[in-house]
């Protein structure tokens, strides 16, 4: 967030040489310090790591960094990123993003958002609302910025030829198309490939190119990367917190005049090109469990679901026509299907008291933006063992049988949003937001 150093040490040290090797390390940071204010932080983040070795006894531990690459020049570029690809859905374009994320931290490199990745229209429709949705163009370095500094910013076109793009910077010779190496290829190659370079160059990779084995097709399947969400999510929420979009509709607007305080409940439900946990029984034992968490406490609100999908509530029951049942049994009939627009969803469940995912990537992203109450988790479509992808440390997992694990944090949060009675507003609809 803030420009920091960390340096590389590679040796070994005692008691003895430790202190000066202290000294040493305050006067040089001090130093590195004085010259970092005239950078931006976007700019800055090649780190120096530094390992020290203690020596405990004659027993000495041995430590190699993994990457020794030591650029100390103001002038020093390096930029990564993930070449995008056209007409996937929200989810996945977002996957995309985070996974270029790390990248660019595996490469030592300043990540390149490139929001044309948005422009395009997908699966969901048009993005360009994202702009001030999630204004990721505003916390990270931008395409549009490497074109100023004559690079290239991983056009799909030129990955796809091979070639470098045509120039449409002007005042610019056909020979001076890029200022900087462009590196691309499969991703643990570009990595090795980036520990020989220094400066000036751009590293590319695809979401199809991560994989050491044949059978891995996809960086979301690719069992090595778990925890990706979890190690960039600070980042992500950053830039949601910068957001200025304000939804056309809110889930109490959809309520009508019945809008009372109550516990907002968001259930996604995976509908369109694939199905998800279309089973009565699994759907039964959430509920069940759900329901049992409010208990008897009288000042806790009353819960309503908000069943959202990618289709209309008929569609929905076509598939799922055992919710109504659902809700009469553990809701007392208070349930619903609203009518909303993609980013109306998405933001929905980012504000909801309680987010039940659906396995979907879509769901799983909107998870990690939350910052607030609880996130019901259900099994990726990818299957149970890539849950490590999409997760993150919030999350309250459900299992393929409908199982919430650590159900009883559902109870202790609402507990401590219970309300007091005397005091509702006719407006309120959630207790946590």
């Amino acid at each position: 967030k803030e420009p920091s150093i960390v340096m590389y040490y590679v040796g070994r040290t005692t008691k003895e040489t430790g202190s000066l090797l202290v000294i040493f390390l305050a006067i040089y940071c001090g130093l590195v310090t004085v010259s970092m204010i005239q950078l931006p932080h976007r700019f800055f983040n090649l780190r120096y790591r530094l390992f020290i070795d203690s020596a405990n006894g004659t027993e000495t531990k041995s430590i190699v960094a993994n990457n020794l690459l030591l650029p100390d020049e103001k002038n020093c570029s390096r930029f990564a990123s993930i070449v995008h690809n056209d007409g996937m859905g929200l989810g996945h374009k977002l996957t995309e993003v985070i996974f270029g994320m790390k990248f660019a931290e595996e490469t030592n490199s300043v990540y390149v958002y490139n929001f044309d990745t948005f422009e395009l229209r997908g699966d969901h429709g048009s993005y360009e609302w994202l702009a001030k949705f999630l204004p990721l163009q505003t916390t990270e370095f931008t395409t549009a910025e490497l074109y100023r500094k004559g690079g290239i910013g991983g056009r799909k076109k030129v990955e796809a030829a091979g070639e470098q793009p045509p120039d449409k910077r002007p005042n610019k010779k056909k020979k001076n198309r890029t200022s900087f190496q462009v590196i691309r290829g499969n991703w643990y190659t570009v990595v090795e490939r980036s520990k020989r370079q220094r400066c000036n160059v751009e590293f590319y990779t695809n979401m199809d190119r991560c994989c050491k084995n044949s059978t891995c097709t996809i960086c979301f399947k690719d069992l090595s990367r778990s925890g990706v969400l979890e190690d960039m999510k600070g980042r992500m929420r950053k830039a949601f917190s910068l957001s200025t979009y304000i939804p056309s509709q809110q889930l109490a607007d959809t309520l009508g005049q019945n809008r009372t305080s109550l516990v907002s409940i968001v259930w996604h439900i995976r509908v369109g090109d694939i199905i998800l946990n279309a089973n009565k029984d699994y759907f039964w034992n959430i509920s069940k469990q759900i329901a049992a968490s409010f208990g008897k406490n009288t000042k806790v609100p009353s819960p309503h679901v908000f069943f959202l999908g990618e289709k209309l509530e008929e569609k929905m029951l076509k598939h799922f026509p055992f919710l109504p049942d659902i809700c009469n049994q553990f809701f007392n009939g208070s349930c619903s299907f609203p009518n909303m627009t993609v980013d109306e969803s998405f933001y929905s469940m980012i504000k909801s008291d309680v987010l039940v995912t659906s396995g979907s990537s879509f769901a799983s992203i909107a998870a990690m933006l939350r910052t607030s109450g609880i996130t019901l988790a259900a099994v990726p479509k990818s299957g149970k063992k890539y849950v490590g992808i999409y997760d993150v440390s919030e999350n309250l997992h459900i299992d393929e049988a409908g199982n919430i694990d650590k159900i009883g944090e559902l109870t202790q949060f609402l507990e401590s949003h219970t309300v007091n009675t005397d005091h509702l507003q006719n407006n309120a609809l959630s207790v946590g937001h």
